[in-house]
């Protein structure tokens, strides 16, 4: 089944958990994100993104659709937050982030509160 996930993790290496999530291709086949900007300053997307501007400034993010929805922030103060379709249950959502760097994830809800 498919379902949006809506994370963030807080991390040690926000950096590394970002390529991994980056390297599992959750934002589909394209080579690059639709756009990047540093610190809410466009840059320049492309596959490298991570590697070339992560660091560079306080959020480092790509967006991989016209609304945002689909998203991989990087936050120099140990956060990334990702959005994302994802195919499968619990079990492969558990699989997925076993492989992650983090201390904490919080899920965005699905219910309105």
């Amino acid at each position: 089944m498919l379902e949006r996930i809506t994370v963030v993790l807080e991390t040690p290496d926000a950096t590394g958990a970002a390529r991994a999530l980056w390297e599992h291709r959750l934002w589909g086949d394209a080579q690059a994100p639709r756009e990047v900007d540093v610190d809410s300053r466009s840059a320049r997307p492309s596959p490298d993104w991570i590697a070339r501007f992560a660091g560079t400034g306080d959020t480092v993010a790509a967006y991989f659709d016209e609304d945002a929805e689909h998203r991989l922030v990087v936050r120099a103060d140990g956060y990334v937050d990702a959005a994302f379709d994802f195919e499968g249950g619990p079990a492969e959502v558990v699989e997925l982030l076993s492989e992650l760097p983090f201390r904490v994830a919080s899920f965005k809800t699905l219910h309105a509160q």
